[in-house]
């Protein structure tokens, strides 16, 4: 097949770099190009993972994804560049090569191609590669200085300009001389494995971009979060832990606005003092007192964060739940008044049911906190609120409860104070009046 024409030839001066291709991978259904270029990519089995920022892709066994072939995602004769966000823990081993991240074409493909690699070498197990391949069959390739099968999130961005190709991973820069003709093929593009299959990635990816053009005004790559403490989902978390965020590259404008932690189910902001270490990766929030125990806490990074040349962190938060408490309190709260009270008679239609505790509590809701007829044990719809000291629960039904009716409250154990000791459940029956 003869080689396509080169579409984006380096102008004089060098053109403004273009973004052709970014995709979020939000939904394992379908990948979306946000860059407005319509190079949307067809998955096949990749399933949804917690990503840099949102969801990413996880790949195995024979999961891949193709876009099909754009002139938008050639080379030509301009700067390239491509980056993406990778996070595995096994190296490739005897049964696969190496890893294809992304690639259009192959070395029989008529035009040249293009590729991030996982691939071994030097000693290495799991180094970052970069190859660029010209029309007339000229290769230039690089490749990484260290091991990337840590389960932590890299940062890999491959570049072509007229002179030299270069390999970043995680900010660090290397660069080799190499002066490449037009670089344009009619191959589909492929991420986490060759088309038609072989070289399968097995990991995670997330936010890749592909940009054309000379890229004006230095660093355009925006910080990433590499590894996240607690990490997402992580149960048992101690109620003492501080939160942590370890970034891509250096950053500015860590504080308590832009690195928050919140009480999942109830939204209120944990006070805490946010620092950053002397590297400018590490950003600690490190809360003023424990953390209750046996409550699921989200940590918030917002935009505000950016790398030292300004661009933004892509907002991104995960949840942890802390464990129940050790030493320290461990009573259980309980109630110590009730009203109505248990066996009252002549209760108002219009009563709201209320329940006083012997201590502060949390997760006083309306899974918690019920009102059933006690005959038919039909739920009564209502509104289930917390007073402002934590320790005074109520049930306001959504209309009025009907007359000569028994009524049965229920609080059960998923009420606990703030230590995660969990209320005994119990119930307690009254009457309304004719």
């Amino acid at each position: 097949m003869a080689a396509a024409a080169p579409v984006l030839v380096l102008a004089t001066p060098a053109q403004a770099a273009t973004e052709v291709a970014l995709w979020h991978m939000e939904d394992p259904s379908v990948m979306t190009d946000a860059s407005g270029n319509d190079n949307t990519g067809n998955p096949a089995g990749v399933t949804s993972v917690d990503g840099t920022s949102g969801s990413g892709y996880h790949f195995d066994k024979t999961d891949g994804v193709t876009v099909k072939d754009s002139p938008s995602l050639n080379p030509g004769t301009s700067d390239f560049s491509v980056t993406v966000h990778v996070r595995f823990d096994i190296a490739p081993g005897s049964g696969v090569g190496d890893y294809d991240l992304i690639r259009k074409g192959v070395t029989t493909t008529s035009g040249g191609e293009w590729k991030i690699e996982i691939f071994p070498g030097n000693n290495l197990t799991s180094p970052a590669f970069c190859l660029f391949k010209d029309t007339a069959g000229k290769v230039a390739n690089i490749r990484g200085t260290k091991n990337l099968a840590d389960n932590a999130w890299h940062t890999i961005t491959c570049a072509k300009t007229s002179t030299s190709i270069k390999l970043t991973v995680d900010g660090g820069t290397q660069t080799k001389a190499a002066s490449l003709g037009s670089i344009s093929n009619n191959a589909n593009l492929s991420i986490g494995q060759k088309l038609g299959g072989g070289d399968q990635y097995v990991g995670d990816m997330d936010e890749v971009r592909i940009t054309t053009g000379t890229e004006t005004g230095g660093d355009t790559t925006p910080p990433t979060v590499v590894t996240k403490s607690p990490a997402t989902g992580a149960t048992g978390v101690a109620p003492d832990t501080d939160v942590s965020a370890t970034f891509s590259e250096a950053v500015k404008n860590v504080t308590g606005t832009t690195f928050k932690l919140k009480n999942t189910a109830t939204a209120a902001l944990v006070p805490a003092t946010v620092t950053l270490d002397g590297t400018n990766t590490v950003a600690t929030l490190h809360p003023n007192a424990p953390l209750a125990a046996g409550t699921k806490y989200t940590a918030t990074l917002t935009a505000g964060i950016q790398d030292l040349a300004g661009n933004k962190l892509t907002a991104t938060s995960w949840s942890f739940t802390t464990g129940a408490a050790t030493g320290g309190d461990t009573t259980p709260p309980t109630v110590v008044a009730k009203s109505p009270t248990a066996g009252a008679t002549g209760v108002s239609t219009a009563t709201d049911v209320t329940a006083t505790f012997s201590e502060a509590v949390q997760n006083v809701t309306g899974t918690t906190f019920k009102l059933r007829n006690t005959a038919t044990s039909t739920l009564v719809p209502a509104t289930v609120t917390l007073d402002a000291t934590n320790t005074v629960a109520t049930l306001h039904p959504d209309a009025p409860l009907l007359p000569g009716i028994k009524y049965t409250a229920v609080l059960t154990a998923g009420v606990k104070d703030l230590a995660g000791n969990p209320l005994t459940a119990t119930s307690w029956s009254f009457t309304t009046g004719i």
